[in-house]
């Protein structure tokens, strides 16, 4: 499970320490993204300076090793990895759930964005 927001800073807090629980999470902490991953119960621990990493690296995505990485936002919790997949997350609760969406679908995003732009500009004339 992944947690988002105050719910994820207590929960680092409390597994700092004793590491108990198998969780990952980020939250914001002064200037930066705090993102870890305690599921092997070794708690690996990254900042960040924009959320969208934080975002990736929590969902499994190396943004650490590799810097060619760039993960693009494309909707509010929409995000394009090239030459990985999309990522489309969802927030409920502080708990994050997150989809992969691989390249094969990539015809399907595609007219999901474009049917997604149509609304939106038709809205905000």
């Amino acid at each position: 499970m992944i947690y988002v927001g105050q719910k994820a800073e207590e929960l680092f807090r409390e597994n700092i320490e004793n590491r108990v629980d198998r969780i990952s999470g980020y939250f914001k902490d002064a200037d930066y993204w705090i993102a870890y991953d305690n599921n092997s119960r070794e708690m690996f621990v990254e900042e960040f300076q924009e959320e969208k990493y934080a975002i990736a690296w929590v969902n499994g995505i190396d943004v650490i090793f590799d810097e060619q990485i760039k993960v693009r936002q494309i909707f509010s919790r929409f995000y394009y990895i090239p030459k990985y997949f999309f990522l489309k997350i969802t927030i409920k609760d502080e708990i994050m759930t997150s989809k992969i969406i691989q390249f094969v679908c990539l015809s399907k995003i595609a007219k999901i964005l474009c049917l997604k732009c149509v609304r939106y500009f038709r809205r905000n004339r």
